[in-house]
């Protein structure tokens, strides 16, 4: 029978500024926007998303989470105040080149947000997109377009409902062919 099988060895509060980064300068993009996300999500939600990390020589090399340690040293120089330890999920790894692997995978994303379940959601919990937005980026959705998009409608009436489901002719451009789609 196949497993799957717990890699998470532990999970440690660790001296997060000796965390050191694993990932290429240029393997990620963080733009200012983005950049301000973070920093807007760590201020209004606190730490809230450990760190995993790989254990190496007595050293912790950062496989998610090096964005996460740029803008807490950007906030600490800025007098926040934050503790010296935070989480971190310790990886059972066994080699440079799977450290590699699961650094790669825990930066996929397998799943992309809906627009219209997002706003949906968002709505009836009655949040503020305005304010989500100053921390929350879902791939492809913008959430002020879709506050926009979420605005209340009355539906219409059983008479109204019954005019706008008639379809009106339609001519073929080409052959002059009038037809009900």
């Amino acid at each position: 029978m196949k497993e799957i099988r717990n890699l998470i060895k532990r999970t440690d509060l660790l001296p997060w500024q000796e965390l050191k980064p694993f990932q290429p300068d240029n393997l990620k993009v963080l733009t200012k926007q983005n950049y301000e996300r973070i920093r807007n999500s760590l201020i209004k939600n606190n730490f809230i998303a450990g760190f995993h990390v790989w254990e190496k020589d007595g050293e912790f090399w950062i496989l998610d989470g090096h964005h996460r340690k740029h803008v807490l040293n950007a906030l600490k120089s800025e007098g926040f105040i934050i503790p010296d330890r935070l989480p971190c999920n310790i990886v059972d790894v066994n080699s440079k080149r799977q450290a590699i692997k699961y650094l790669l995978t825990y930066s996929s994303e397998y799943a992309h947000p809906d627009a219209q379940g997002v706003a949906e959601f968002i709505h009836i919990n009655e949040l503020d997109f305005e304010e989500l937005d100053s921390f929350v980026d879902l791939r492809g959705t913008d959430l002020m377009e879709m506050q926009l998009d979420s605005v209340d409608f009355d539906p219409a009436g059983e008479d109204e409902q019954g005019k706008l489901d008639q379809k009106n002719p339609v001519t073929c451009p080409n052959c002059d062919h009038e037809f009900i789609p």
